[in-house]
């Protein structure tokens, strides 16, 4: 595939999204059947106007966005501090 992944390093909104469409396109699948994506509330993932959502919705408008499960039982589960 030619592509890496993007894991143990810095990156950018256009980036993942850039990667995995390339996936996608590499994999001859397409986008616009995808009826939701999951995103963890980093604001590369879901910042208004610059982020890997809005990178989706450009591609699919009627794509749907949900918070990670398990990132909510991650937040749920966190012990706060007294």
């Amino acid at each position: 595939m030619g592509r890496g992944p993007l894991v143990g390093r810095g990156f950018r909104d256009k980036e993942i999204f850039n990667t995995l469409d390339g996936l996608i396109k590499d994999k001859r699948l397409n986008m616009s059947k995808c009826i939701k994506v999951c995103k963890d509330s980093t604001q590369t993932m879901c910042c208004r106007n610059n982020s890997f959502i809005t990178g989706v919705l450009e591609v699919n408008p009627r794509m749907s966005s949900a918070h990670c499960n398990l990132h909510k039982a991650a937040l749920a589960s966190k012990t706060l501090p007294d």
